[in-house]
């Protein structure tokens, strides 16, 4: 057996060193992506959370407009723009991920916004009505699209806290890298809507 030359790795060594230096920065690429991934489906769950929001307080309209629109026939003017808003917010398309752009989340969260005030005065202007007031049926209405506002608020915050984390794993290198190379794009986060605060209590503060 020829002699192994003093200060060259053994044949075995060389062989494990070498699947070493390819294994580990495989690894650390598949956990890269592994991470990239689990952040981009953490915003689609929190985005379908935010539809199944939207959509709650939506089926309430119907239920809510034919409760009171008999003793509001004065007030048809409100009722409409209800309608019409609730039309417009159910118009555009349900998706299991979120808009793609800032100014299609942005058109949402308008139509959203405008649905959410025209409730709020809707209900501001039953309750001057002592017999609507304190029915039953519209007590219990109320406090359900109070509940669907909150679920909205809260949704809308942490979606935008995975969207806020998913941009920040794609902005850092090395992964800023790998997202190059796929293609991936920044997430667009929900503005404040302006007058959406004030519509949330729905006058039960």
């Amino acid at each position: 057996m020829p002699p192994i030359a003093l200060g060259q790795p053994r044949p075995g060594l060389r062989l494990a060193l070498v699947a070493i230096g390819v294994l580990v920065p495989l690894l650390a690429g598949f956990a890269l992506h592994n991470h990239v991934v689990s952040r981009g489906e953490a915003v689609d769950a929190a985005w379908a959370q935010v539809e199944s929001a939207h959509q709650r307080r939506a089926d309430l309209v119907p239920a809510l407009v034919e409760t009171v629109k008999r003793h509001l026939r004065q007030e048809s003017e409100t009722l409409v723009a209800v309608i019409e808003a609730r039309s417009q917010a159910v118009r555009l398309p349900a998706s299991e991920h979120p808009p793609a752009s800032e100014a299609e989340l942005s058109r949402l969260g308008r139509a959203q916004g405008e649905l959410g005030r025209d409730l709020a005065r809707l209900v501001a202007v039953a309750e001057t009505y002592p017999e609507l007031r304190s029915a039953d049926s519209f007590l219990a209405l109320q406090a359900q699209l109070e509940g669907a506002e909150n679920r909205i608020h809260v949704a809308r915050l942490e979606y935008n806290d995975a969207v806020r984390a998913y941009n920040a794993a794609i902005q850092q290198l090395p992964a800023a890298w790998l997202a190059e190379a796929r293609g991936l794009q920044r997430r667009a986060y929900f503005e404040s809507d302006e007058g959406a605060e004030g519509a949330r209590p729905l006058g039960l503060e």
